[in-house]
């Protein structure tokens, strides 16, 4: 009996933590400008936008198709991240359904976490930190500082918001931290790698 009571309780717990990830407010993206529509897609611009970190991610996931297995793995991890971010956002400002806002928010939390910590840990370890592109590293910057302003102009109440423009400042901002994602990518990992970095990677791994 006891057993039976433990496991009623378990599932109520289980199912009032499940209610709790899934709950949203009723409408999303009401701070981010563009009017809400009804339908499947209830902010247009900022929707289609979001379409900007799955080409990204889908690109970065290609170009680890050369590197070494644990650069692979984790340059791989990242790029996904990269495109789930965008299929939340998409799901965030697009149907809304429930659960959309956890959908939206954990992908980010995994690709600025691998962003950030991959190098960190490189550094840590006295490896080069930057093994890519040194100019991909500063558009990455230029692009997220962008980026950084088209989301204060594109909030709710901005003075440049306009809810029914179809310049929407939150749709830029999508589209500079998706292209300040790949540069990133890119700054971080090299397209492929020499039979050199390979070796001393493969010796930093073992």
């Amino acid at each position: 009996m006891a057993r039976l009571t433990d496991t009623a309780t378990a599932a109520d717990a289980a199912r009032r933590l499940a209610a709790r990830a899934l709950s949203q407010p009723e409408t999303l993206g009401d701070g981010d400008c563009e009017e809400l529509h009804g339908g499947l897609v209830g902010q247009p611009v900022n929707t289609a936008s979001s379409f900007g970190y799955v080409a990204v991610g889908t690109w970065l996931l290609w170009r680890t198709r050369r590197l070494p297995t644990p650069e692979r793995i984790t340059a791989g991890a990242y790029g996904a991240f990269v495109a789930i971010s965008g299929a939340g956002s998409i799901a965030y400002h697009g149907p809304q359904f429930a659960g959309a806002q956890l959908f939206h928010d954990l992908p980010i939390v995994g690709m600025v976490g691998l962003g950030i910590g991959v190098p960190l840990v490189r550094r840590i370890r006295g490896r080069q930190v930057v093994a890519g592109s040194r100019t991909a590293a500063w558009w990455a910057a230029g692009l997220g500082a962008a980026g950084g302003l088209a989301f204060l102009a594109g909030r709710t109440g901005s003075p440049t918001c306009d809810a029914d423009s179809l310049l929407q400042f939150h749709g830029l901002w999508h589209l500079c931290t998706a292209a300040a994602a790949g540069a990133w990518g890119a700054a971080l990992w090299p397209a492929e790698m020499d039979d050199a970095a390979i070796d001393r990677v493969e010796e930093a791994a073992s």
